[in-house]
């Protein structure tokens, strides 16, 4: 999610020079367990 301060240009160049990656959602019931998925997410993101 771009987030960028600024004084007056609003987003200006930055959404369209963002490289955002895909988001992970995770089940409240399952987040105790979700340190494979996280770790899996986090690395896959890096590439």
């Amino acid at each position: 999610m771009p987030f960028t301060t600024h004084e007056g240009f609003g987003l200006g160049e930055c959404v369209r020079d963002a490289n955002v990656k895909s988001g992970l959602a995770i089940y409240g019931s399952n987040a105790a367990d979700s340190r494979d998925a996280v770790e899996k997410w986090i690395k896959e993101s890096l590439e």
